[in-house]
């Protein structure tokens, strides 16, 4: 993928982290969204989102890609997601073709406040249209991430908008792919349950005869060290030798195992052991 570096020009570089209100997903669509596919999801919402910004002059789609993680827990709920599809959308701006109305000579201030209401204004109205004109596939995306960028007068802002739902419908649209997955899963909540002040499960499941279990850790020292390597060994221990986890692991036909500790910052590399699973 290309790359854009920006070089930002005093306070311009907003984040902006939002949940959608959480909402329910009627009994009628409750199948429809069971058996939508991700082909259809993306075809879908592309032509949506391309065809809300092609109104615009002054907005070009550089990027537009959707992630589906099979892997994606819903730790709150503790089950597996179904809405497990993010979007990033990169947009293009520029800011001068905006408004006739805007001064020619204005300041840095003046062009970021114009640029961060026009950037939330269109935020609001994207995801407006998503939830109107397509609400099956836009229920099965987790997370919408959008970043707009003025390269001539260097400006950016970010926003990170999660479909938060309730947890009704996360349960009951809840995506382990068999009871043994379902039945690991839920022993795997049972053990961490102690730790869970620290800990986090993100994301749980098989890929490629791996068994993959990554946790989000919020604190992370000496005294975090040990105990990440004593969970680690009692996960190994709890798989290998619990009825329920065992069954799923010859099932699936795991060749070994992989328990992953990440911050979500830039600060520290993942923290991983594996584990080969002799058969």
């Amino acid at each position: 993928m290309k790359k854009i570096n920006y070089y930002i020009i005093g306070i311009i570089l907003l984040v902006l982290v939002t949940s959608c209100s959480s909402t329910n997903i009627s009994k009628e669509d409750i199948s429809k969204v069971k058996n939508i596919s991700y082909d259809d999801v993306v075809k879908n919402l592309s032509n949506i989102i391309n065809d809300f910004l092609y109104n615009y002059d002054y907005y070009t789609v550089f990027n537009l890609e959707f992630v589906e993680d099979k892997l994606a827990i819903d730790n709150t709920n503790e089950v597996k997601k179904f809405n497990n599809i993010k979007i990033l959308l990169d947009i293009e701006v520029d800011l001068d073709k905006f408004s006739t109305d805007l001064k020619k000579d204005m300041t840095i201030a003046e062009k970021d406040k114009a640029f961060n209401e026009l950037t939330k204004n269109t935020n609001k109205d994207l995801l407006d249209i998503l939830h109107k004109e397509s609400t099956i596939e836009y229920s099965k995306v987790g997370r919408l991430e959008i970043s707009y960028a003025d390269r001539k007068n260097k400006l950016k802002y970010s926003s990170n908008i999660n479909n938060s739902r309730d947890s009704q419908t996360m349960i009951t649209l809840r995506n382990e792919k068999s009871e043994g997955e379902k039945l690991i899963l839920e022993e795997i909540f049972k053990y961490i349950k102690e730790y869970k002040k620290n800990y986090e499960l993100k994301r749980f499941g098989t890929d490629n005869n791996i068994l993959i279990i990554e946790f989000h850790i919020y604190t992370v020292d000496d005294i975090h060290n040990q105990e990440i390597e004593k969970i680690s060994k009692g996960l190994f221990h709890m798989i290998m030798e619990n009825e329920n986890t065992n069954k799923y692991i010859n099932d699936e036909e795991v060749k070994s195992m992989k328990i992953i500790f990440n911050k979500e910052t830039n600060d520290m590399e993942p923290i991983i052991f594996e584990k080969d699973i002799l058969t």
